[in-house]
């Protein structure tokens, strides 16, 4: 990437509540999307559904796209139904406890390990999947500034 130039990026959010069925699509989708070098990975709050949904986690590890499990609150310090996670064996990493903005983090998450070299042959991306709200990043190619909402 010349110097001085930044990247755009597109991050598609979804509905915040979505029937079960609906999240297994968009993961595959994603994981279609990723293998096309479109996608970068996801940003995945699923809500109640990470500690009860083997279905979930099927469909994120037969996806083979890098997910975030992303939970708004520190749920360790929770009930304890949710200490456990049925995404988080399957899941790239894990933010807890930073409110909203373990969104950016997580993001960042996704993007930083890429580096430059693949951000600047545009093959980036993001979308927001999740049961209480989700994230997806694409490219939107070469940008004077970056865009990240």
């Amino acid at each position: 990437m010349p110097p001085g130039r930044r990247e755009a990026w597109r991050l598609d959010r979804l509905p915040a509540i979505q029937p079960r069925g609906q999240l297994i699509d968009w993961i595959h989708e994603a994981g279609r999307d990723h293998a096309a070098g479109k996608t970068i990975g996801v940003v995945f709050n699923a809500g109640a559904y990470t500690h009860t949904s083997i279905a979930l986690h099927d469909a994120i590890k037969g996806a083979n796209v890098p997910v975030i499990e992303l939970h708004i609150s520190n749920v360790h310090s929770r009930e304890p139904f949710r200490h456990h996670s049925r995404l988080s064996p399957v899941a790239r990493g894990v933010m807890a406890g930073f409110g909203v903005q373990g969104y950016a983090l997580a993001i960042a998450g996704l993007v930083l390990p890429r580096g430059l070299a693949v951000a600047a042959a545009g093959k980036v991306a993001c979308r927001k999947l999740v049961a209480g709200g989700g994230i997806c990043c694409r490219n939107s190619g070469d940008a004077s500034s970056a865009t990240l909402l």
